[in-house]
């Protein structure tokens, strides 16, 4: 959610296009605007009624996806560094529409610069040791990095299907239990 004190309205940016709307937030808007409208009278902001009196709408961006639901965070972070209070057709944050395999590009390459960005960031403590082993892992020869980038992924793959079979029986048996 987004509260523009500025304009005085209350957004909503999501990069899922499913769900109607009432369905999908089921009220939780509305209470996230009534505590941040608390938070700033707390203070005697100048905009509380103006806010408290919004609808809460939601953006139709044309990046929006039916089918991508693992990258949530990654659109989350794309589009808190983008948006600038941008009138919804105006705003441009530069993801593809869905049908183009540029998002999914897009993506990976986000994925990458903010992993490095939050790896890399001074109040990291273990910044020097991600260094550190970056520039160990730079001397290895680069088809034995590729075999190494292959193996890892597969593992990462396994071990997500693992744990998402173990959440899985675990709603179940609450479930039936």
């Amino acid at each position: 959610m987004c509260f523009n004190l500025k304009k005085a309205e209350t957004i909503i940016i999501d990069n899922s296009a499913l769900g109607e709307y009432n369905a999908k937030y089921k009220g939780i808007p509305k209470k996230i605007k009534e505590a941040f409208v608390s938070f700033i009278a707390d203070f005697a902001h100048p905009k509380t009624d103006e806010i408290d009196d919004t609808v809460v709408r939601r953006f139709e961006m044309p990046w929006r996806t039916t089918v991508n639901n693992k990258d949530c965070g990654i659109f989350m972070m794309r589009h808190m560094e983008i948006y600038m209070g941008e009138e919804e057709k105006a705003w441009q944050c530069g993801f593809g529409v869905e049908l183009e395999n540029v998002k999914e590009k897009q993506i990976e390459d986000l994925r990458r610069k903010y992993c490095a960005k939050i790896l890399l960031h001074e109040i990291n403590e273990l910044k020097h040791y991600i260094v550190e082993e970056m520039k160990k892992y730079l001397q290895i020869s680069y088809p034995s990095r590729k075999i190494f980038e292959e193996t890892s992924k597969k593992r990462i793959e396994e071990r997500l299907k693992r744990e998402w079979l173990v959440w899985m029986f675990m709603a179940i048996r609450i479930l039936y239990c």
